[in-house]
């Protein structure tokens, strides 16, 4: 599996992997008390914790549903606003979510960025309580199952954890890196327009000056370059049996002081 992105993205994202065992770094982990208790009345059951990017990083929890059938993780969002995110990887590389809604200018950009039929990532947003929330991922995993004739792996380890973010990271990295690609291609054409139309008119009103700049206002901020590179791109989903390949290659063996059983 060598050259995997899959392996390459776990261990540029996750310099520590399960940092379960230290109390150190679970102390470090945000409690969220406006969503908590309400998913732990539901039957939620902590697995274990995570840290991303290099020391000291962000830690966070993973919660496995009452049935096994998926994670969740909650935070806070730029605004300060709680989030609850609950995702279920299919044996077949599918990966469902169901999250709480985004604040401010994210609303504009993060579900066309994260959402992408095209790459088997299937994500639905909503400003449900916790209940509301977990009801609605479970009819959405039943019907999204039986319409892909797949199965459901059970949610009980962080080393499945780590099979889903890999997943879910390539996917969002790669879309957003051909998204920037897209901007570059019209932003240079549209900067040119406008100098083409200020020289030779001699007028910045010019209807080419116009007509340029609505189209760099538009594509940015209706985040045109995110959805045209989900229309482009292909990530064809892989097994779940080679997401978790890739996550035992990227555990070396200098992680020792983590597990992921």
């Amino acid at each position: 599996m060598t050259g995997s992105p899959y392996v390459s993205i776990l261990r540029d994202v996750f310099e520590v992997f399960d940092v379960s065992a230290n109390a150190e770094e679970r102390a470090r982990a945000k409690g969220v008390p406006e969503l908590v208790p309400a998913f732990e009345a539901l039957g939620f059951q902590s697995v274990g914790f995570y840290r991303m990017g290099k020391e000291p990083g962000y830690v966070h929890q993973v919660w496995r549903s009452p049935d096994s059938r998926a994670f969740l993780v909650v935070e806070y969002d730029l605004h300060n606003k709680p989030r609850a995110e609950i995702r279920t990887l299919l044996h077949d590389g599918t990966i469902v979510e169901t999250s709480t809604g985004y604040t401010g200018l994210a609303r504009l950009f993060r579900r066309a960025r994260l959402h992408h039929p095209e790459c088997a990532y299937l994500l639905e947003t909503s400003n449900d309580s916790p209940e509301g929330l977990w009801r609605k991922h479970s009819a959405r995993v039943d019907a999204i199952t039986r319409e892909r004739g797949t199965t459901i792996p059970s949610h009980d380890s962080m080393r499945l954890q780590f099979a889903l973010a890999s997943r879910s990271m390539v996917v969002t990295f790669v879309r957003r890196m051909q998204g920037r690609s897209l901007e570059w291609t019209i932003f240079i054409p549209a900067t040119l327009a406008i100098v083409v139309a200020v020289v030779f008119t001699g007028s910045p009103l010019h209807w080419l000056t116009v007509l340029a700049v609505a189209s760099v206002a538009f594509w940015y901020i209706g985040e045109v370059s995110t959805w045209m590179a989900a229309r482009l791109l292909r990530i064809p989903p892989v097994p779940l049996s080679t997401l978790l390949a890739a996550v035992d290659e990227a555990h070396t063996p200098a992680d020792t002081g983590s597990s992921l059983s």
